[in-house]
């Protein structure tokens, strides 16, 4: 249902405990592209593909536990975050 996905303000994402093989949640980044209300985003270990062009650009609250990058991308949007 495309109406969920842009209806949702809060989402959770935490690595796959029930994996053997790997504890790193892997999603598309465009994932995201029809999600234009989401506000907070809760990761935790997650790993993303493609470009950050498509991450939420209206978040107040990123929480991203076990960032896996060695620096923040140039273009993910942070400008909505609050401190």
């Amino acid at each position: 249902n495309s109406q969920g996905r842009q209806s949702l303000t809060v989402l959770e994402l935490f690595r796959n405990v029930f994996s053997e093989t790997s504890n790193v949640v892997q999603l598309e980044i465009d994932a995201f592209s029809r999600m234009k209300k989401l506000r907070i985003l809760r990761l935790t270990e997650a790993k993303f593909t493609g470009s950050y062009q498509w991450f939420p650009k209206r978040l107040k609250l990123l929480h991203w536990r076990g960032f896996l990058l060695k620096s923040i991308p140039k273009d993910l949007p942070l400008e909505s975050l609050v401190a």
